[in-house]
């Protein structure tokens, strides 16, 4: 089984480890544990304020194996699709309840939800980077889309978007590198057709990975 554990879409592990946790035993959940804590925690700590995190994963964790008591998974072979929707209400729940704790400052607020303070003129030029990427990114098949989508983009991490998407370090890694070379051919293709991109697309080199 510590094969299993390297990949989360494997089914014939969770065929083995759900029935243990109906069962009532421990050994279910340590595995279920092992396989998703990592990625969950990374998640946790890229949407969240420090402190919290840790409770936030205990909470996650006993509401996925509460819910799988309860007949909410069908599948056992979906279980990381399952184990995201789960870690996503929890997430949702948090920001619900920060909303409505009495004397939250500004501070805390940022704290939570960091966002990054741009002027106008960089606000559109990032904007319009963006809209750019976003339509060239079309062409590329869907999971090579979302790595870059997610790393570029969105400022996700290699362990988030492996949990998200259910692939295997090595499998991002791959993917991410053909996708990139991919994505290259479509901007030159784009700049090409309309040299006026040339430069937008030389500052977001510039920021690039």
């Amino acid at each position: 089984m510590s094969g299993d554990l390297e990949n989360p879409e494997s089914t014939a592990l969770w065929e083995r480890v759900v029935p243990e946790i109906l069962s009532g035993g421990t050994t279910g959940q340590e595995i279920l544990y092992a396989v998703f804590e990592r990625g969950v925690r990374f998640y946790l700590a890229h949407h969240m304020r420090t402190e919290d995190v840790e409770d936030k994963v205990h909470d996650t964790f006993l509401a996925v194996v509460n819910a799988i008591r309860d007949g909410q998974l069908r599948e056992p072979g979906r279980m990381a699709g399952f184990v995201r929707t789960i870690l996503e209400r929890q997430l949702a729940g948090y920001f619900t309840e920060a909303q409505r704790r009495q004397g939250l400052s500004s501070e805390d607020v940022s704290q939570i939800q960091p966002r990054e303070r741009l002027n106008p003129e960089q606000e559109a030029m990032r904007a319009e980077r963006r809209r750019f990427a976003r339509k060239i990114l079309r062409g590329l098949p869907e999971v090579d889309r979302e790595i870059l989508m997610r790393f570029y983009l969105e400022g996700q991490t290699a362990e988030q978007i492996c949990f998200q998407l259910g692939v295997s370090e090595t499998q991002f890694r791959l993917r991410k590198n053909r996708a990139k070379q991919r994505f290259g051919e479509l901007v030159r293709e784009a700049v090409r057709k309309k040299p006026g991109r040339q430069l937008l697309l030389r500052k977001s080199a510039a920021s690039g990975h």
